[in-house]
């Protein structure tokens, strides 16, 4: 077999050479699986399936809250749009605002609160100025902006296909779906000030309801600086209380600065007003501040409010505001006793000069001399007199009776002790001895 393959080939077999096999009885993928650097046989070389691309998910988007994740116009007809909708319009707070003006800014600070999970602050409520000037906010510097100046910015996109032509008329839905009926009576009589080519204006709404719930005019400034002036004629107005006392203060600053402006001389006005308590330690407490104040110590206007609260709660939580003092407690000791002693003497002269009624009664019958037909039998012994407001029955043998005279007892209990007084007032008379023992 070697000699015959070698004359075919042509070739000789060298020496110690085996020739290879015809075959290893291994399928190629097998060998290949034992090598796996050996190249594939050119044969039945096996499909392995496609290798899927490496897709790189995209960076999301920060944003505080949904409605700021995409700032588009928004799509009304999907399911986003329509909750987007519902959660901007609705009304800010549980309790409505009633449109007075003591309520303006807690209202603007939960509308502020809005806006900015919205958008608005940094958006439509960002009055650009004619003259080129910086941007202003409608929220908090509203007394620097008039009407004007807002109307000609809502007229210059309000009617376009555009998110702030939606966001100005989400503004006008959650506005009026915040305030109560007395509130809306005040603003809808002036629509058409917050009409813009017949679309409703968020703006110039919120500018309405500014101006008619709140003194909105040049004068207002002069208004305020006056209240802070006289912060110790306010105080005693509600009641003392410093909590509200700050915040009343802290209004007028708010509306103060909205217009632009600022009070050099509250730090001077908070301690006037502070001195003027009727509890003598919180007095004593903001009398020490300021002496601090006076030596050089820097202290502000919202540092003294933070200490006068807190020493107002402290005092509040111990039960010694307004408590006296021990010399007070010692007058009204004395003043109590005092009065005590009054209301004893008062009742004893009043018991000593008081007549009994039933002596009253007695006194004014006895000044009354009886008529003389009280001692004459009458033709009906049996019928019931009046005389002297009272009744009076007829006592003799006629009725049972034995006085022989009106009477106030019934006849049939008569004893007969009128007549036995009778009968010794006669012997007495005719008798001296015996009239003088019976005195």
């Amino acid at each position: 077999m070697q000699r015959r393959s070698s004359r075919l080939t042509g070739r000789s077999p060298a020496a110690g050479h085996r020739p290879a096999r015809r075959g290893t009885g291994r399928h190629p993928v097998q060998q290949a699986a034992r090598n796996p650097l050996a190249p594939a046989p050119a044969g039945n070389q096996p499909v392995l399936p496609p290798v899927p691309p490496v897709v790189i998910p995209p960076v999301p988007a920060f944003a505080l809250t949904p409605a700021l994740a995409s700032r588009g116009i928004i799509d009304y007809q999907s399911r986003s749009g329509e909750r987007l909708y519902s959660s901007a319009t609705k009304q800010t707070e549980e309790d409505k605002y009633d449109g007075e003006s003591s309520g303006l800014h807690q209202f603007l600070e939960s509308l502020e609160k809005r806006a900015k999970n919205f958008g608005w602050d940094k958006g439509i409520l960002m009055i650009p100025s004619v003259t080129g000037a910086p941007q202003s906010s409608l929220l908090r510097d509203y007394g620097t902006i008039d009407i004007a100046r807002v109307r000609a910015y809502e007229s210059s996109y309000i009617d376009t296909q555009s998110r702030d032509a939606q966001d100005t008329n989400l503004l006008h839905e959650c506005i009026m779906n915040s305030i109560s009926k007395e509130g809306r009576a005040k603003i809808t009589i002036w629509k058409l000030d917050y009409m813009v080519r017949g679309y409703p204006s968020g703006n110039l709404l919120l500018k309405v309801l500014i101006r008619e719930c709140h003194l909105d005019t040049n004068a207002t400034s002069g208004g305020i600086r006056a209240k802070l002036s006289s912060l110790d004629a306010y105080l005693p107005t509600v009641g003392y209380d410093i909590m509200k006392f700050n915040i009343y203060i802290k209004n007028l600053v708010i509306q103060l600065k909205a217009r632009g402006e600022s009070s050099n001389d509250l730090l001077t006005n908070l301690f006037k007003g502070y001195l003027i308590a009727t509890d003598k330690t919180f007095v004593a407490y903001i009398e020490k501040k300021l002496e601090l104040y006076e030596e050089g110590t820097n202290i502000n206007p919202d540092q003294l409010m933070l200490w006068a609260r807190q020493k107002f709660d402290l005092l509040k939580e111990k039960g010694t505001w307004n408590a006296p003092t021990d010399e007070e407690e010692k007058i009204i000791a004395l003043e109590t006793q005092v009065r005590k002693m009054e209301k004893r003497l008062k009742d004893k002269t009043n018991t000593a000069t008081r007549t009994p009624v039933k002596d009253k009664e007695r006194d004014t019958s006895r000044r009354k001399e009886k008529p003389k037909w009280f001692e004459t039998e009458p033709k009906e012994p049996k019928k019931k007199v009046m005389w002297n407001g009272k009744e009076w029955n007829w006592c003799g043998s006629a009725t049972g009776g034995k006085c022989e005279s009106f009477v106030r007892h019934p006849p049939s209990k008569c004893k007969g002790i009128k007549k036995r007084k009778s009968e010794g007032e006669g012997e007495s008379a005719k008798n001296p001895r015996i009239r003088v023992e019976a005195a």
